[in-house]
């Protein structure tokens, strides 16, 4: 998504493809989720927020967990 956004990745028909695709370049800021059911015991909030101020205007890194029910907690660390 960073190098789409940044116009160093491009899919060479571009311009066949939805134009939601082509709006990609133009976003300020990236959201990205982790989405499982358990991390790594080793990934936690403070790793998160790590990589939140690494890159603190292009990318918002957040964890979605969901359990057995595919219930979701956000940012939950169980």
């Amino acid at each position: 998504m960073q190098n789409l956004r940044k116009k160093i990745f491009r899919h060479e028909n571009c311009k066949d493809l939805n134009k939601h695709l082509l709006k990609i370049p133009e976003t300020k800021r990236i959201k990205a989720y982790f989405l499982a059911p358990k991390l790594h015991p080793l990934i936690d909030l403070e790793i998160l927020k790590l990589l939140n101020e690494a890159s603190p205007n292009e990318v918002s890194y957040q964890y979605i967990q969901f359990d057995k029910d595919y219930s979701l907690n956000i940012d939950s660390f169980n």
